[in-house]
């Protein structure tokens, strides 16, 4: 548990993370325990070699190269980002819908979205209202966007909120395994093919 959950008790974060409390769709499900679906994760991340900061890293290194482009497109041309963000295929995760299946042989239109490090489409969903942390912490403008990262390589993808850098990071938190919102953490390491941290000395 972070130093944060330790101020706040469980079964008040709890509260705050079921389903029509701080979000429609819930950090948690119904009935999740939180404790246990940090120590699931924390056992994922474990077998794979991946530290939650490596995570963390990867995932904001990614996103944040996508905002640093979507702010200069404002810039230079409101008219082409307007465009841009409107073609934006990822569904809206406040109301879920099925993400597309994306393959090898059904992969997007490599002008749509936003691609990073030569292999990674991104595709960012941008919402007016901000997402507030359940530990109620202070943090940078990251709960406003959900996301899509589709590995153009192996056709793999990942979907969630922004928010999600802030609570791996502080908190361990990949969100409930019946959230709409999970991150799965396998998945973020395959897609942003993250080398062990044992392998890359």
């Amino acid at each position: 548990m972070s130093e944060m959950s330790q101020i706040v008790p469980v079964a008040e974060l709890e509260r705050r993370m079921r389903p029509g409390a701080y979000s429609s769709g819930g950090f948690l499900g119904p009935v999740e325990s939180l404790e246990s679906v940090i120590e699931r994760d924390r056992q994922v991340l474990t077998k794979l070699g991946i530290s939650y900061e490596r995570l963390a890293d990867g995932l904001e290194k990614v996103l944040q190269s996508v905002l640093d482009k979507r702010k200069d497109l404002l810039e230079k041309n409101h008219r082409e980002y307007s465009k841009r963000e409107g073609e934006t295929p990822i569904p809206n995760l406040y109301r879920p819908v099925p993400v597309p299946g994306f393959s090898l042989d059904n992969l997007p239109d490599a002008e749509s979205g936003y691609t990073v490090e030569g292999h990674l489409q991104v595709f960012i969903a941008q919402y007016r209202g901000l997402q507030e942390c359940p530990w109620k912490c202070e943090y940078e403008n990251w709960g406003g966007f959900d996301f899509l990262i589709l590995n153009q390589k192996s056709g793999e993808y990942v979907t969630g909120p922004g928010l999600i850098v802030h609570l791996i990071r502080k908190h361990r938190f990949f969100e409930g395994i019946e959230s709409p919102y999970r991150v799965d953490p396998a998945k973020v390491v395959n897609v942003l093919q993250l080398i062990p941290e044992t392998d890359s000395k």
